[in-house]
């Protein structure tokens, strides 16, 4: 029989439909060669004598092909799974813009080289020991330059943990084995972080002068720091402002989860001054930017520290102005605690978090109005009662 009149009777012979609750689906019983005419025929025979009987005879192969899926999943198949999990599951939030970045560029650099290959069924200790012992010992001048180092090595580490704890809840690897990744196994791969570096704050007393200077630039820029210092907010947040976020009748600027470090809409109250500076810039609209650069969008963060350095504050840091307000609420304003943190959009944790469930946020509007009179100098004073001198007896 020639191949051609083979094939043609194979098909016939061994094709066999089975209707499904969602399409038709066709089963091949082998390749020729390497499956004879016969056995194609008998194979096609017996799955019909299932069907008859309702066995769905395509089941136990798609059982076998899920199988060997999951028996021979990679840990790069793994992560990529873990990391499209999570961008769906916080797609309101910055996960998938930046975070996920993060963890792929990660592993392309670190990981994939080395295990990306191994079934995540294999993984043991020595393998991950192997990723990030290279990584811990890396050096570099600062946080951006360094290739490694012990914080990245630590960061890496948490990542490999939580992709073979996915592995094992998803069945790609027996949940009673032990991750290799866990912290216990891996302190002297590791060694010790660096010490954190926390951002410069200008002194408490010279933020009122530096608030006033930018008052006489008054340029968009200088507009952008006035507004983070009114409002105590993180330097993209501000950058970023959009005049949607902003209402005027309320006197409330609501950061949406996706452009906030916490991931929650955040309500921040507007004092008088930062009205007026938002007052300012609705004059020189001219996109839907509150703060726009040259072309309409927002203004790059690199923009920030030359206007420092020309108020005369070196020194100064966009994020250390958070330091100064949490500084101002404890030594001056006297401002409770949570009221502070909450102004801040600080996650209060442990047993306080769990039963604060309210914003404050008229509480935080007044501690805001106090703080806008401090930066601009208007604060109340006391009258001051001259005592005349006591006469000499």
């Amino acid at each position: 029989m020639s191949r051609c009149l083979w094939a043609k009777t194979a098909r016939r012979a061994s094709r066999l439909s089975t209707a499904t609750s969602s399409a038709a689906r066709h089963a091949r019983w082998g390749a020729y060669p390497a499956t004879s005419l016969s056995e194609a025929r008998d194979k096609a025979k017996d799955a019909a004598a299932l069907k008859r009987k309702g066995i769905d005879p395509l089941a136990d192969k798609a059982a076998e092909r899920a199988e060997a899926a999951i028996a021979h999943t990679t840990f790069e198949q793994a992560a990529n799974a873990l990391l499209k999990h999570l961008c769906a599951q916080r797609a309101d939030t910055k996960f998938p813009l930046k975070t996920a970045r993060q963890w792929q560029n990660g592993f392309d650099n670190h990981v994939f080289g080395k295990i990306g290959k191994l079934d995540v069924r294999d993984l043991r200790h020595s393998h991950i020991a192997a990723v990030l012992a290279p990584v811990a010992n890396g050096k570099g001048k600062t946080k951006r330059d360094a290739k490694g180092g012990p914080t990245v090595a630590s960061n890496l580490r948490s990542r490999i943990e939580r992709v073979i704890d996915f592995a094992a809840a998803h069945g790609y690897r027996d949940p009673d084995q032990v991750n290799p990744a866990r912290i216990e196994l891996l302190r002297d791969v590791l060694g010790s972080a660096r010490p954190t570096v926390h951002f410069r704050a200008t002194e408490l007393a010279e933020v009122p002068p530096i608030y006033r200077r930018l008052v006489e630039e008054s340029d968009s820029v200088c507009n952008a720091i006035r507004f983070l210092m009114l409002t105590a907010t993180r330097l993209r947040e501000t950058l970023d402002c959009r005049w949607e976020e902003i209402d005027l009748a309320t006197a409330t600027w609501t950061i949406p989860p996706a452009r906030n470090k916490v991931g929650r809409e955040f309500e921040v109250p507007l004092s008088s001054e930062a009205l007026a500076v938002l007052k300012t810039q609705m004059e020189r609209r001219c996109s839907n930017c509150v703060f726009p650069g040259r072309h309409g969008s927002p203004f790059a963060s690199s923009t920030i520290a030359p206007i420092l350095q020309r108020v005369g504050r070196t020194n100064s840091t966009p994020h250390g102005f958070r330091s100064s307000f949490r500084d101002y609420c404890g030594e001056i304003g006297d401002v409770p605690r949570h009221i502070a943190e909450h102004a801040l959009n600080h996650v209060i944790g442990g047993t306080e978090g769990a039963y604060r469930r309210m914003t404050a946020l008229e509480a935080r509007r007044k501690v805001m109005e106090q703080y806008c009179l401090w930066l601009t100098g208007r604060e109340a004073r006391g009258k001051v009662i001259r005592l005349r001198k006591a006469a000499a007896e």
